[in-house]
């Protein structure tokens, strides 16, 4: 639930109807959680009644598997390849084919949403499509902040969206794929931090979340080895011997 100035009220209402909800706020959203489906779809109902605003989060289950496969023709038919899927026993919710968004070419690489069944998993086993070798994989999100293309809010995507909209491109009270304007804007102004010349879907904009890619982050030894390394060199360094110093270096670089 998006954070209001009457979010108190609501939660008491919530908390009396269902005593057994656990609220936390995240990113300026209220997650509340529940523990049975059928309180879940009882405080949805409850938060439309109210005129809330909400975004949803899927279960594990719910959530089709996503999967890429590489090495088909880039004109592959994609109502073509949904069906030679679906002849394996697989059920598939959509195929889109990704693309480089910048140079606006495809890849010959295609990405499928699997719902999940007893059999899903076995999609990793196919080795050819149309006797053609290909390879699937598990699909990876790139490491950014998603945004909604209905409300223009950042963390959660449209197709989960109950909040109310607004275009990213004009700022009016309407989905972004709604709105009038078909062609480039040459000055876009951006609806989150008011600047000029980008989009609110520009990942330079000064108010898109930065996410911390923890791959880069020094690990404890690491800090640990730094710090014992840098405090045992001498304070006067230029008078060592050449071998010393090589010695130092090779620690330092280790």
């Amino acid at each position: 639930m998006k954070m209001d100035s009457s979010y108190n009220l609501m939660l008491q209402e919530i908390n009396r109807l269902y005593p057994e909800t656990e609220n936390k706020l995240i990113k300026g959203f209220i997650s509340i959680k529940t523990n049975t489906p059928e309180n879940r779809e009882g405080i949805i109902d409850l938060l439309k009644k109210n005129g809330k605003e909400f975004t949803l989060s899927e279960s594990n289950e719910d959530r089709p598997l996503k999967i890429v496969i590489k090495y088909l023709p880039i004109d592959q038919d994609k109502d073509e390849l949904k069906n030679v899927l679906e002849g394996k026993c697989f059920k598939i919710l959509k195929i889109s084919q990704l693309k480089n968004y910048r140079l606006k070419t495809p890849y010959p690489y295609f990405l499928v949403d699997v719902i999940k069944t007893q059999n899903h998993q076995n999609i990793y086993n196919i080795k050819t499509i149309n006797h053609l070798k290909v390879k699937v994989e598990t699909y990876r999100r790139r490491n950014h902040a998603t945004i909604c293309f209905k409300c223009s809010g950042f963390h959660h995507s449209a197709k989960n969206c109950e909040c109310h909209p607004k275009c990213i491109k004009c700022a009016g009270r309407h989905e972004t794929r709604e709105c009038h304007i078909k062609t480039l804007i040459e000055n876009p102004i951006c609806i989150n931090c008011n600047g000029e010349g980008h989009l609110a879907s520009w990942r330079g904009c000064p108010k898109f979340p930065k996410l911390i890619n923890s791959y880069f982050k020094s690990t404890c030894p690491q800090k640990l080895k730094t710090n014992l390394t840098l405090q045992s060199l001498p304070t006067n360094p230029e008078k060592l011997t050449e071998p010393a110093a090589q010695s130092i270096n090779q620690g330092i670089c280790e």
